[in-house]
């Protein structure tokens, strides 16, 4: 690993709902382990999606090799965020932990945990609202990183659920332009096809459709971190 050492605390946020934070964070703990690398992950969104397809998936498949564990946590403070990142480092020290966060700004354990993360993923789609409630979001990130001299979290922006047939030439060209602003804050990945592929979640394993989907744009981060 040429820039980081275990473990490795990732988290996909954004304020904004729906932009596909839990599906990627899933997409993504299942790359690292086809990438050999070891997964912890923790779900703390309000709607303990991961949790829930974890129990899907083995009621579904009750022989499957289990990847990487997820740890649900549904109620959480800035007390107990900073236990939990406690037990990683002394129970998880060899593993990459992903942390699946809800669209908020208003938990008071937000800022520990990006505090304390190696990189932070946010995923956006270019529509007004999301694009507005982002913005909003990383300059929020960027008051973190400025005012605390240990924060020195990576952050990565996927253009996700992107559909090659919609924009105008000036949409396409205002798009270009947003996401040159977010390079100043960040390294923007390639985009990630909205694809029916992808609504297609297991925490088991990952389908080959799916892979070809997210690969450039995890490689992208895949490459930075390690």
């Amino acid at each position: 690993m040429a820039n980081h050492t275990l473990p490795l605390i990732i988290t996909f946020a954004n304020q904004k709902g729906g932009v596909g934070k839990t599906t990627l964070c899933v997409c993504f703990a299942n790359y690292l382990v086809s990438m050999g690398m070891k997964v912890y992950v923790v779900d703390c969104d309000r709607q303990q999606s991961i949790s829930r397809f974890r129990k899907r998936d083995l009621e579904a498949n009750p022989e499957a090799t289990i990847p990487y564990a997820v740890a649900s946590y549904r109620s959480l403070n800035r007390g107990s965020m900073t236990d939990i990142i406690k037990d990683i480092y002394r129970n998880h020290a060899d593993e990459v932990v992903l942390f699946d966060c809800p669209g908020s700004l208003t938990e008071e354990w937000i800022i520990p945990l990006i505090g304390n993360s190696d990189a932070l993923v946010i995923p956006y789609h270019y529509d007004n609202i999301t694009i507005s409630s982002t913005s909003e979001f990383i300059l929020f990130i960027d008051r973190i990183r400025k005012s605390s001299a240990d924060c020195g979290v990576e952050i990565f922006l996927i253009p996700n659920l992107h559909d090659k047939r919609i924009g105008t030439k000036e949409e396409r060209e205002r798009w270009e332009r947003i996401g040159n602003t977010y390079s100043q804050y960040g390294i923007v990945t390639p985009y990630v096809e909205c694809r029916a592929a992808m609504t297609r979640l297991s925490t088991i394993l990952q389908p080959d459709s799916q892979i070809s989907i997210v690969e450039d744009s995890f490689r992208r981060i895949y490459d930075s971190l390690f």
